[in-house]
């Protein structure tokens, strides 16, 4: 909704209803602004568009005093506002998809609970399977293996530590045990 913000439930040039509803709220199944709200937010980080994030915006504010009103009915909505708001944890592993030890990485990264967080392969994805694009990605930018061994970039705001090549390593520098 261009005036209001939001998303509605159907698209504009759908059988006309009596009303069109852009329903915010969380349930079982996140409401289609809450998905599509978190998809903005990954998506602005990722391809580095803030129209993309300013879209999310326009749907954060477009919901405002309804969220505060209630807000144990905006779960995924608040998720995305946090995400939006907080610092996002860009993990980029560069590698070959099929390696055991870039699975290691990948395994690595999901060992303990990490909010926030976007990982990217970069490189051979594997047989049968395409490479993301690093002109595409802006966070896939300069992501190589080091010394032919697949490597884990954690990054925020577009800013690398040095890359890790252990999965032991990388658990240690996401905070895990």
């Amino acid at each position: 909704d261009s005036a209001g913000g939001g998303f509605f439930f159907t698209a504009d040039d759908a059988e006309k209803l009596i009303a069109r509803s852009k329903n915010p709220r969380d349930s079982a199944i996140p409401s289609g602004n809450s998905v599509h709200a978190m998809n903005l937010v990954r998506l602005g980080v990722m391809l580095d568009r803030s129209d993309y994030r300013a879209h999310a915006e326009s749907i954060f504010k477009a919901f405002k005093s309804t969220v505060e009103n209630s807000p144990s009915q905006f779960e995924r909505l608040l998720c995305a506002t946090d995400m939006y708001h907080d610092r996002v944890n860009e993990i980029v592993i560069a590698g070959d998809g099929a390696e055991g030890s870039t699975h290691a990485l990948v395994r690595a990264v999901y060992a303990g609970f990490l909010p926030n967080k976007i990982l990217l392969l970069a490189g051979d994805p594997g047989a049968g399977r395409t490479a993301l694009a690093e002109d595409q990605f802006a966070l896939l930018k300069g992501k190589k293996p080091v010394d032919g061994k697949p490597a884990a970039f954690v990054c925020e705001n577009k800013v690398c530590k040095r890359p890790v090549t252990d999965a032991e390593a990388l658990r240690k520098e996401l905070g895990f045990r």
